[in-house]
């Protein structure tokens, strides 16, 4: 998606009912102690982040908040969550603590799953609470 648009030609505005956004995102990655975690980056994929993260940095009315522990993957992936549940729900649980910490009004990702498990996560223990989940695209997406 970074590709697509050109950083510096993003003109779009992001809009947030209680003003400027703190925004936290959070991208497939996995360097959790486990080894049935741990993966390495590739490069490429590294790239692709630094990209989405420089494009989210380039909406106007966005206040970007570094999650803590972002480099952590939130469980969820692949067959991983079925195989491994409570390891799972585990480092969703970390990643939920982590968006929290940050005090973020938003959750940001690039992947629709991690998303899903991470709100899942908020919204078992807060079906009503006020943090808002988006994917990159919707934020890019958004008229202001």
């Amino acid at each position: 998606m970074a590709e697509i648009f050109d950083r510096r030609a993003v003109s779009r505005a992001f809009a947030h009912p209680q003003g400027t956004a703190a925004l936290a995102a959070t991208m497939r990655q996995t360097s959790a102690a486990s080894d049935v975690a741990r993966a390495q980056v590739p490069w490429c994929e590294l790239r692709a982040l630094e990209a989405s993260l420089a494009l989210l940095r380039s909406v106007k009315g966005l206040d970007y908040v570094e999650l803590p522990r972002s480099e952590e993957c939130c469980g969820f992936g692949g067959l991983f969550s079925v195989k491994y549940p409570e390891l799972s729900v585990s480092m969703g649980e970390a990643k939920r603590e982590a968006v929290i910490a940050s005090q973020a009004d938003v959750l940001a990702s690039g992947d629709a799953s991690c998303l899903m498990h991470i709100e899942g996560l908020f919204r078992k223990r807060d079906p009503h609470g006020s943090t808002k989940f988006m994917h990159l695209a919707e934020i890019l997406a958004s008229d202001g």
